[in-house]
């Protein structure tokens, strides 16, 4: 019945397609991008001998649709402060283009194509709880009266979580064995601090007042540059040391590639004090920095290289134990 009521009132305004395929944020499919990051280390590293690639697609279906769903709530429930925002005012919701109903009807839509996923095809249990996770946390983090969005570091805390999750599923997808905490953590980190540089971008680019800036994110009047600064140093510490004990662990050679992290990482936080917000808000337009698109090209492309080669001098120089004179 609601769907039903949704596709006769598109056959009304043909537009509300289109704003509806806008509130999916189809754009932001770029942040699956750690999901692809544990496919990769878990083929490597860990992988299945039995991989079903129809499953494979499934889940990273699921996992989008899911995605899309918390978009869908997170343009409902922010539909008043974006109002208050210059940029995400023009957004359909605030603009009055999408009524309730077709906001709910593509939620629900969204929801049940995830929940079939999941339960009708064999897809194992942990993956199962994770896309519910990320379902859970876009209602914690959007809904009142949780609404973590409104809470100052607990939003960016919410907001980073989806990222160890992509990832985990990822890796589930194509390994036997569960990914290593090590690594977990210094994706998760490596997360909270892209999103800590959003923090960051959004204050130093506010051109309203301090009264609208509560009105739109309540969170926000309570940071300072300087604590998102600091955080964002600690946070960087944290990921990069996490995925260096990954790295030194399981594959030496891996080690290598930190300082390509380092660099897209310090250009990042360089870019959030810059008038670029549109790269920090925007992840699609994250590769139109030429530091970053470099950093993360070579990352890509050296990556399989050195899973593949064994460098006798390196795995010397971090073996366990003291360097002879």
């Amino acid at each position: 019945m609601i769907l039903s009521k949704l596709l006769m009132s598109m056959s009304n305004n043909k537009n509300k397609l289109i704003y509806i395929y806008k509130i999916c944020r189809p754009d932001y499919l770029i942040k699956q991008i750690f999901f692809f990051f544990g496919t990769f280390l878990g083929f490597c590293f860990a992988p299945n001998t039995e991989i079903n690639y129809i499953n494979f697609f499934l889940i990273l279906l699921s996992i989008v649709l899911a995605s899309s769903a918390n978009y869908v709530l997170n343009e409902w429930c922010d539909r008043i402060p974006d109002s208050f925002h210059p940029v995400k005012k023009k957004r359909p919701i605030p603009l009055g283009k999408l009524q309730f109903i077709d906001v709910f009807a593509t939620y629900f839509c969204l929801l049940t194509l995830v929940i079939s996923i999941l339960f009708k095809y064999e897809v194992i249990l942990i993956i199962k709880i994770i896309v519910f996770c990320i379902l859970i946390n876009g209602i914690l983090y959007n809904q009142l009266p949780f609404r973590f969005k409104d809470k100052v570091f607990l939003d960016v805390f919410s907001e980073s979580i989806n990222n160890p999750l992509r990832f985990m599923t990822g890796w589930l997808a194509v390994s036997y064995a569960y990914p290593p905490l090590t690594l977990i953590l210094g994706v998760w980190l490596s997360g909270y601090f892209l999103m800590n540089c959003k923090r960051i971008n959004e204050i130093h680019t506010w051109q309203g007042s301090k009264k609208e800036m509560k009105k739109y994110r309540p969170s926000l009047i309570r940071y300072t540059e300087n604590k998102l600064i600091l955080l964002s140093f600690i946070l960087c510490l944290g990921a990069i040391s996490s995925i260096t004990i990954f790295f030194s662990i399981y594959k030496i050679e891996f080690c290598l590639l930190i300082p390509l992290i380092i660099l897209a990482m310090a250009q990042y936080l360089r870019i959030s004090f810059s008038n670029k917000d549109k790269i920090i808000n925007n992840p699609n337009f994250i590769f139109s920095d030429k530091l970053i698109s470099l950093s993360i090209g070579a990352f890509i492309i050296f990556s399989p290289i050195l899973f593949k080669i064994e460098i006798p001098i390196l795995r010397e120089l971090f073996a366990k134990g003291f360097l002879p004179l």
